[in-house]
């Protein structure tokens, strides 16, 4: 009797272990299909609530960053951005013209209403001026009208012109190795915020170019004195009214002449030139023919302003107060 208990427990336990076994591959077959059930499942709300928390959260985000860079701007009182603001250069005027300057590259007395001449120890002319450019003796000169802005710029010249190839905008020596002046221009005052790169700091040249805000364009001769140019935002040196001459007959000196219609210029239809209205100018004055590429030479470049040597930037250019 004792024996046969004995087997009949032994049977019972084995059973039972039986059943056990069976349950546990059932429940991990049952567990992996439903598994990659849930798995689609759950990626598709997941999805859902992932799109509309990372929605919540990047407004969250956003609203966060302002008030965080803020906050450390304004605990700091540091400028962060300071290259973003434009240059104080002070309060500059343009005289009128009681006549019209007459472009053919020399500068009669009182010709033009007014004249700046260099000088390294103002901001309008230090900020992108090399060293050694006071040697060339640059000067501005500049008029205005109802009709035209009016330029002359004056560069000392100690060596004869020697670059001379036709395809200047695209092979060496460039436009930019020889002795030229480049122009920049907007006709509004260059302190408005409308002129401040839209990502901050400097513009990205073509950003700069598709912008319609400016015109910028280089003017130059060859060594015989053919005059050359190239229009870098747009068309305004092959405009009706544009015209320009590079005297180039003296050692002593060469003027970069300019009449400039206000109708030309980008914005400049809906620009009304009165006394008392501001207009925005640069330009780079490279005073002797160089190569661009060689690091180790040096540019002696003379700068009306910036915002055009070192980067592009609109609110960098000089402004300028017309008055009668």
């Amino acid at each position: 009797m004792k024996v046969l208990s004995l087997i009949l427990c032994a049977l019972l336990l084995f059973s039972l272990v039986a059943c056990g076994n069976d349950s546990d591959t059932s429940s991990d077959a049952f567990s992996n299909a439903s598994s990659a059930v849930s798995s689609e499942a759950s990626k598709a709300e997941s999805s859902a609530v992932s799109d509309t928390s990372s929605a919540a959260s990047s407004a969250v985000s956003d609203d966060s960053s302002v008030a965080d860079s803020s906050d450390v701007s304004d605990e700091s009182g540091e400028e962060s951005e300071e290259d973003d603001e434009p240059v104080d250069y002070g309060t500059l005027f343009v005289g009128k013209a009681t006549t019209a300057p007459v472009v053919d590259g020399e500068v009669g007395e009182k010709e033009y209403a007014t004249s700046i001449k260099f000088d390294a120890s103002k901001p309008y002319w230090s900020v992108d001026s090399t060293e050694g450019v006071e040697a060339y003796e640059v000067t501005l000169y500049i008029s205005w009208d109802e009709e035209n802005l009016y330029t002359a710029v004056e560069i000392g010249a100690g060596k004869p012109r020697t670059y001379g190839n036709t395809d200047y905008l695209q092979n060496r020596p460039y436009i930019f190795d020889r002795r030229h002046v480049m122009t920049a221009l907007i006709t509004g005052d260059p302190t408005d915020s409308r002129y401040a790169s839209p990502e901050g700091g400097d513009w990205d040249w073509s950003a700069a170019a598709n912008s319609k805000l400016g015109n910028e364009w280089t003017i130059t001769a060859q060594p015989d004195g053919a005059n050359i140019s190239a229009d870098h935002f747009g068309s305004l040196t092959k405009s009706e009214g544009y015209d320009y001459i590079v005297a180039v007959s003296k050692l002593d000196s060469e003027i970069y002449e300019q009449v400039i219609p206000w109708a030309s210029l980008v914005e400049g239809a809906s620009f009304e030139p009165n006394a008392g209205a501001t207009i925005g100018l640069g330009f780079t004055a490279c005073c002797e023919e160089v190569n661009i590429e060689d690091d180790e030479e040096p540019v002696p470049y003379a700068c009306f302003g910036s915002g055009i040597l070192n980067g592009k930037n609109f609110s960098k250019y000089v402004g300028l107060t017309l008055k009668d």
